[in-house]
């Protein structure tokens, strides 16, 4: 029953926020990139983090490598899961530069979405919340865990938004914004590590916060351009 309300209070809004999306958008072209975004999130970007965290983890095994939780939830995990969110990004880059600032958010936020989802239905199956209450699952991975793979590509995109040049290799803009991206989901994972209201709990909980806040000011600067939509 629990995987079930998992399910629901994660595709529920996802539902939703499509339909708006594309009620928003007037171009039938941009209303294509937001189900394809979506659709790469969904699918695309989680069967890509599968197989190379699976190819990795084998690795590791092989070079007798047994104690792997921490390496996997602290440093594989964030840096392939945000890989393979944000490399759609700089594939449709060109089609985003269209976009005035505020719509073009509609991607990093339908990817992120779109993540979320199907790895909600995916730990739905492979996990038993029944010996929880129903409110853990909804609230932990149901919201908190949506906000935070929606923010960490919002940020991504944002920040990599900042400093791209079309003069010049935009190599380190990527970097830049790949590593501040994997810093949240990092910090995500390791407050996961520790017992709710320990003193590092909070240390991590206020850094992640900021963090937050960070990406926040971004988008209100984005939304606070006078854009007009090409």
């Amino acid at each position: 029953m629990n995987s079930f309300l998992l399910i629901i209070s994660t595709f529920t809004p996802s539902l939703l926020f499509i339909l708006i999306s594309i009620y928003l958008l007037k171009s039938s072209k941009h209303k294509k990139v937001i189900i394809s975004s979506f659709l790469w999130g969904a699918i695309g970007a989680v069967t890509i983090s599968f197989f190379i965290n699976w190819i990795f983890l084998l690795a590791l095994s092989y070079a007798g490598l047994n104690d792997i939780h921490l390496i996997k939830n602290m440093i594989l995990s964030p840096m392939v899961e945000e890989f393979s969110k944000t490399i759609f990004i700089i594939l449709i880059w060109n089609r985003l530069k269209v976009l005035s600032c505020k719509y073009s958010l509609f991607i990093p936020f339908s990817i992120g979405l779109g993540f979320s989802i199907t790895e909600n239905i995916l730990y739905s199956f492979l996990f038993d919340f029944s010996s929880v209450s129903w409110t853990l699952p909804i609230i932990y991975r149901g919201i908190v865990l949506v906000v935070i793979h929606i923010s960490t590509v919002i940020f991504f995109y944002l920040m990599y938004n900042r400093y791209y040049s079309s003069d010049k290799s935009n190599f380190s803009a990527y970097i830049n914004s790949f590593l501040g991206a994997v810093v949240i989901h990092s910090l995500w994972n390791l407050l996961s590590e520790f017992e709710i209201l320990t003193f590092n709990f909070w240390i991590i909980s206020l850094l992640i916060c900021i963090l937050l806040l960070i990406t926040l000011k971004l988008v209100f600067n984005c939304f606070s351009q006078i854009e007009v939509e090409k």
